[in-house]
C-alpha cells in the first residue's frame, strides 16, 4: 500500500509550481528594476542635458541685429534693382519678403537648439512672353555684367539653360495616360552667392521658371514657420501664389522667380556676422 504523503496544496499547486511562479515574480521584479533604473537615468539625462529654446525675441532687437539688418535692407534693395532694369519685357509682379531670426531643435535624445541666425529674403516675381531661350539668354548676359556668376565659371543661367533646347518640344510624362510638352517648368533653379566684400556675408541669388499652363510657383514667397523652430519674424510680407498665377498666367506666357537671401547675423560663421 502506497503511503506516500499527498505534498499538493488545498489550491491543487504543488511546491515545485509554487517555486517555479516565485522565480517568474523575482524575475520580472528585477527586470522592473531595471527598466526604472535605466528609465530614471534617461529622464536624468534628457533634463540635465536638455536646453530650453534660446530667447530670439531678444537677440531680434539687440543692438548688433538691428544694425546688421539695415544694412541687409539696403544690400537686398540694392541688388533686386539691379535684375531687371536692363531689361523692359521683364515685367515686375508681387515681391514678397522674409525678415526672420531663428533657432531650430537639434538632438536625437535630448533637446538642444541650433545658433539663432537671421536672414532677409526677398523673392520678386517677373512676368515676360517669349521667345523664351533669346530673353533669358540676353538676361543672363545682364546678370553676368551685374556679377552674378555660375558654377565653374559660368554665367549663372548657363547651365540650367543648356537643358531647354535639348527638351523644347518633347514629351515628358505626366501620368499613365496623359503627356504635355516639355515646359520652362521643368527647367532646374540656378543660383550664385556674391561676396559684398572680402571677408564679409554673401548674398545669394536663386532663379526658377514657371511656364503657362504648367505651374510651379509654391512653395515660394510662402512663409510659413519651420515646425520645431523657435522664430521671431522682423518683417513677413508674404505673397498669395494663386493671385501671381491668375495675374501671371492671365497675359503672359512665362514667370521668373529670383530670390535674394542675405544672412545677416550668424553667430557660429564670422562671414555672415554683423
Amino acid at each position: 500500500m502506497d503511503t506516500s504523503t499527498n505534498t499538493a496544496s488545498p489550491g491543487g499547486l504543488g511546491p515545485a509550481v509554487r517555486r517555479g511562479f516565485r522565480i517568474v515574480g523575482w524575475v520580472c521584479a528585477a527586470l522592473a528594476a531595471v527598466v526604472a533604473v535605466y528609465g530614471g537615468i534617461a529622464i536624468w539625462q534628457y533634463h540635465s542635458q536638455s536646453q530650453p529654446p534660446p530667447n530670439v525675441a531678444t537677440i531680434a532687437r539687440s543692438a548688433s541685429v538691428t544694425t546688421a539688418d539695415r544694412s541687409a535692407v539696403a544690400e537686398v534693395d540694392s541688388r533686386l534693382a539691379t535684375l531687371s532694369h536692363t531689361e523692359p519685357w521683364l515685367v515686375p509682379g508681387p515681391t514678397g519678403i522674409l525678415d526672420r531670426c531663428q533657432s531650430g531643435q537639434d538632438g536625437y535624445y535630448y533637446q538642444s537648439w541650433t545658433p539663432v541666425t537671421c536672414a532677409r529674403t526677398v523673392t520678386a516675381f517677373y512676368f515676360f512672353n517669349g521667345p523664351f531661350l533669346p530673353r533669358m539668354q540676353a538676361w543672363n548676359g545682364a546678370l553676368a555684367t551685374a556679377g552674378w556668376g555660375g558654377v565653374q565659371g559660368q554665367q549663372i543661367l548657363t547651365q540650367a539653360l543648356s537643358y531647354y533646347p535639348l527638351n523644347a518640344g518633347s514629351l515628358s510624362p505626366q501620368g499613365a495616360t496623359t503627356a504635355a510638352p516639355f515646359s520652362a517648368s521643368e527647367l532646374a533653379d540656378a543660383g550664385a552667392c556674391q561676396d559684398q566684400a572680402e571677408g564679409q556675408r554673401s548674398v545669394c541669388l536663386n532663379i526658377a521658371w514657371a511656364e503657362r499652363p504648367r505651374i510651379r510657383l509654391g512653395p515660394f514667397g510662402d512663409y510659413q514657420a519651420v515646425l520645431g523652430s523657435a522664430v521671431v519674424d522682423i518683417q513677413n510680407q508674404s505673397v498669395n501664389l494663386a493671385s501671381v498665377e491668375t495675374k501671371a498666367f492671365d497675359q503672359y506666357q512665362y514667370v521668373v522667380i529670383a530670390t535674394l537671401s542675405d544672412t545677416y547675423y550668424n553667430p557660429a560663421g564670422s562671414p555672415s556676422s554683423p
